[in-house]
């Protein structure tokens, strides 16, 4: 939780409540209040639809780092070697059963806000690259169709020309056919490479292929 006072501390008995209950994660979500800014609530929506559509993170509205773990949970999440770390999207990652608790955030005890439109943009690159390399193939893919589809175009409008008698300068659609042509040909290459690297990328953050909530030899946990 932060400590500005905007977490309410009020609420810990809650998340301690829950997760004696059996729950092994309690997520906190922020309810907006009426009078944030537009901009705000815009760019909030578009980081949970970014996530969502691109990395495949179904994370809640309002969710923040404001949450409870129990032994288990904390056990599994510590599991995760990687360096560049975006929690939110480890925790909602890790599974495990979960309860959500929504939440009116309290007004700042001191200090003001230092969360930018800059920042909250760097945040939503940080979560979509460390859990998706879906734009990588996305962008690269894009590239080569086109491409081909400009070569197919090129062609195309050139025999149209070429039967009905239009006069072209000798040599000039074959220079552009290969042009156009080969600029496929190593767009679509590097997209070859792009999956591969998405591959490795997979394998170097090195997160566990099974998580075990509980077992017979740890005491439950």
């Amino acid at each position: 939780m932060d400590s500005d006072l905007q977490h309410p501390p009020d609420l810990l008995p809650s998340i301690v409540t829950a997760l004696r209950e059996g729950c092994d994660h309690v997520q906190m979500l922020r309810r907006e209040p009426a009078s944030l800014p537009w901009t705000k609530k815009a760019a909030s929506a578009s980081f949970y639809w970014v996530l969502r559509h691109l990395a495949g993170l179904s994370l809640s509205a309002g969710s923040s780092d404001f949450r409870g773990m129990n032994r288990a949970f904390l056990k599994a999440y510590l599991r995760l070697c990687e360096v560049g770390r975006f929690n939110r999207g480890l925790f909602h990652w890790v599974g495990f059963e979960r309860r959500d608790i929504v939440y009116q955030a309290a007004s700042r005890a001191a200090g003001g806000s230092k969360y930018t439109l800059r920042r909250m943009a760097a945040l939503a690159i940080t979560g979509l690259t460390q859990f998706s390399s879906r734009p990588l193939i996305l962008l690269c893919s894009a590239i080569v169709l086109a491409s081909f589809l400009l070569c197919s175009a090129y062609v195309a409008w050139e025999v149209y020309r070429y039967a009905h008698g239009h006069r072209y300068v000798l040599g000039w659609p074959t220079l552009i056919f290969f042009i156009t042509f080969w600029s496929g040909s190593i767009a679509l290459i590097q997209l070859v490479t792009a999956v591969y690297l998405a591959r490795v990328f997979d394998e170097v953050k090195r997160r566990p292929a099974f998580i075990v909530r509980r077992s017979g030899g740890d005491g439950g946990e």
